[in-house]
């Protein structure tokens, strides 16, 4: 199988060996760990674009870093009310409503 074939088509094995190499790479935490190998197991590259829950799509941040985010998240909202949440994630992100001239 050449490297091409690979990358379009990756085994489990495949998938597992960049995991392999990747936490060997980048210090996690052990409930990092269980949730990157869930997330290969599931058929996923590590390296692949993951959804955030919280924020928009964003193709340059791989698994680790949305579920760092997400983590880093869902603290600090533990306990906000709905608009409590919205005013927070408007702010995380830097969005400003756009006003209306006359």
């Amino acid at each position: 199988m050449t490297e091409l074939e690979r990358y379009a088509n990756p085994t489990i094995e495949d998938l597992l060996d960049d995991l392999r190499l990747y936490e060997d790479r980048h210090p996690m935490t052990p409930g990092e760990r269980r949730a990157a190998r869930r997330w290969v197991k599931s058929g996923h590259s590590i390296y692949e674009p993951c959804v955030s829950k919280y924020l928009p799509d964003r193709e340059d941040q791989d698994f680790l870093d949305v579920y760092r985010q997400n983590k880093e998240i869902e603290n600090a909202i533990r306990g906000m009310s709905p608009r409590e949440v919205e005013t927070y994630l408007k702010d995380y992100i830097g969005y400003q409503e756009e006003t209306v001239e006359s």
